[in-house]
């Protein structure tokens, strides 16, 4: 069958109804990524990605938008959770598992989610698990910057 414009065969559907449906379920579409997820809830100022340490302690830090609401998820478990306040600036302490840990931030704010994913290793130093005042070092660093 060939349609046209004013084409309606047998139970028909004409071709102006198509373009019209077609549209609109593409608008919603664009409408609910759009406001589904946000850039830059959050800025972290620690690299999350594939970073090995031999420090059980690592911060998470970095600033975001006030009132953000945001979940720090270690390895399948929540680990924090808080509000990002009128500084915008944050700072957390985590508590590494040996080998592999995910990371997975979660901000939310309104309609709006961001999500960030990363892996830090925690490895050995001469067969004891090292524990140095680096992480605290480095939090008053970020909280100074």
């Amino acid at each position: 069958m060939v349609y046209n414009r004013t084409c309606r065969g047998k139970g028909g559907i004409s071709l102006k109804k198509v373009i019209a449906f077609a549209v609109a379920v593409l608008l919603m579409l664009a409408l609910s990524v759009s406001s589904a997820y946000a850039a830059n809830l959050i800025v972290l100022k620690t690299d999350i990605d594939n970073v090995k340490t031999n420090n059980k302690y690592f911060i998470v830090s970095g600033n975001g938008q006030p009132n953000t609401t945001v979940e720090l998820i270690l390895n399948d478990n929540l680990n924090d959770k808080w509000v990002i306040d009128d500084s915008a600036v944050f700072a957390r302490l985590v508590i590494l598992n040996p080998g592999e840990n995910t990371l997975l931030l979660k901000a939310y704010k309104g309609d709006q989610v961001q999500i960030i994913k990363g892996k830090v290793i925690l490895t050995k130093k001469d067969g004891i698990w090292q524990i140095t005042i680096t992480a605290i070092e480095e939090l008053i660093k970020s909280l100074l910057k």
